[in-house]
């Protein structure tokens, strides 16, 4: 599958909520384990499709937390251009053995990213 750029679609405007909406409702990418390991060792040695993948199969995820923080006052292409990048960055920072899953790992960082809004 060829992923799209998550990140520069949410720079897009006119963002189309709808339209995201659509297109994380239709993905299909549940990873498991062994596959979000080794798409995360590809995104770290700089594979963009790889990181694309990893974003694009955690963008429901990332979607769902949020619009929790909805009541600070952001549109929801704000609240995503800031958790997006935070989730990028986690990919690269994340140990493969950690014990827990890289969503697990990237929700404190994105949720402490988010209540700076």
């Amino acid at each position: 599958m060829n992923a799209f750029n998550v990140i520069e679609y949410l720079k897009k405007e006119p963002f189309d909520i709808d339209e995201y909406l659509l297109m994380i409702g239709r993905a299909e990418l549940l990873l498991s384990r062994d596959e979000e390991q080794a798409l995360v060792e590809k995104a770290q040695q700089g594979d963009e499709e790889a990181m694309n993948l990893l974003l694009w199969s955690h963008a429901r995820s990332v979607t769902n937390l949020a619009n929790q923080y909805k009541h600070k006052g952001a549109s929801i292409q704000e609240l995503l251009n800031v958790a997006m990048p935070v989730l990028q960055k986690a990919v690269m920072e994340y140990d493969v053995h950690n014990e827990e899953s890289l969503i697990k790992y990237a929700v404190p960082q994105m949720r402490e990213a988010l209540e700076k809004i």
